[in-house]
């Protein structure tokens, strides 16, 4: 059975889906695998679908918040997505995060205590 937490974030993950505030994304990974035939190492690029709320800090701040503190620049956004959406743990700095055609650079990733949402901080 779902915690009330994961009710609740799920609720408003639908409520601001059907706002049309929510962006779809995509969670690249780009690994290196070593491929025995050649010997050498192949690039291969794994794609993940999700869909979250995207907030620029800035936004957050002007509602009372002290969101441009600590390694948080003025162009940086949030991302928050459901947990149970992404098979994988969003990796900072190797990872990167497609919204609109746009690749962001993940500078931060966290859950929240119950594990049911990821909250990204991504750049351009």
């Amino acid at each position: 059975m779902a915690s009330p937490f994961l009710r609740a974030a799920q609720s408003a993950i639908k409520a601001a889906t059907a706002l049309g505030a929510t962006k779809a994304a995509t969670l690249r990974r780009v690994t290196s695998v070593y491929a025995p035939a050649t010997g050498t190492n192949e690039t291969v690029t794994t794609d993940y679908a999700w869909t979250g709320v995207l907030e620029s800090y800035v936004d957050l701040t002007t509602r009372g918040g002290n969101a441009l503190a600590g390694g948080v620049v003025g162009s940086d956004q949030k991302f928050t997505g459901a947990a149970a959406d992404v098979p994988v743990d969003p990796t900072p700095e190797t990872d990167k995060l497609i919204i609109d055609n746009v690749a962001h650079a993940i500078v931060n990733a966290k859950t929240d205590p119950a594990g049911a949402l990821w909250v990204l901080q991504v750049r351009r």
